[in-house]
């Protein structure tokens, strides 16, 4: 069962219990919850509930979120360690490329890679269980393929399964472009769009954008996390 599963499945049996007695005439201190009565003690009842399903409502909704926005941290950070490690800098030792700078394309179910090391070019993306895709991307001077290309080899690979496409920024062209765009009076959701990872979400139908994250310092934005779906059909 996925994270939305399990705060769905919690938020439905809270109102469940909350609205049975409802629908089923039960009693609350001696009075009918269906026919109230003086006393009030039904209606405490029912407030007392609703505040205990509303509270845990929010703490499902908080937990789900952290859950939500760490995972993405360690996901990039990890993506980050992995393109630092299979792309090494261009002429340096070490990598996983043949001195000849051939293209290697190293594909699972849930990953997938390319890398020349040869110009220190490359990508590693990954797809979670609920189908959101996160990659992170290098491209040189002397790489044989494009930034595009690597993005629809990417998509290509792990085709219908892709619900969302995260974009996390906290350097590069994306995070200038996004700045660059809010600067000009651009809306957050504009300003995701322009970017080069927006672009290539909308070439294959991720045209919803949500912007969950823009954190903005003095010269600019600092942090961007931005999400790219199928428009609802």
């Amino acid at each position: 069962m996925t994270w939305r599963g399990a705060a769905r499945t919690v938020l439905a049996t809270g109102w469940l219990a909350l609205l049975l007695p409802l629908q089923t005439g039960a009693t609350c201190g001696g009075v009918s919850y269906e026919t109230g009565g003086e006393g009030g003690g039904c209606q405490s009842a029912a407030l007392i509930a609703a505040a205990v399903v509303g509270g845990l409502a929010v703490a499902v909704t908080a937990g789900v979120l952290a859950y939500r926005y760490f995972a993405a941290i360690k996901t990039i950070t990890d993506l980050s360690v992995g393109l630092s490690t299979h792309l090494p800098t261009p002429g340096g030792a070490g990598g996983r490329q043949a001195a000849d700078g051939r293209v290697e394309i190293t594909a699972h179910d849930d990953s997938y890679s390319i890398s020349h090391a040869a110009s220190g070019s490359g990508v590693i993306a990954t797809l979670d269980g609920d189908g959101e895709l996160m990659l992170m991307m290098a491209r040189n001077e002397g790489s044989p393929i494009s930034g595009r290309q690597m993005f629809d080899r990417v998509m290509e690979h792990f085709g219908g399964r892709v619900e969302v496409i995260r974009g996390y920024w906290v350097y590069g062209d994306n995070l200038a472009a996004f700045s660059a765009a809010m600067r000009d009076g651009g809306t957050l959701r504009e300003a995701a769009r322009g970017t080069w990872t927006g672009r290539q979400a909308a070439r294959h139908g991720f045209t919803r954008v949500k912007v969950p994250i823009a954190d903005e310092g003095v010269n600019g934005y600092t942090k961007v996390s931005a999400l790219f779906r199928r428009e609802r059909g």
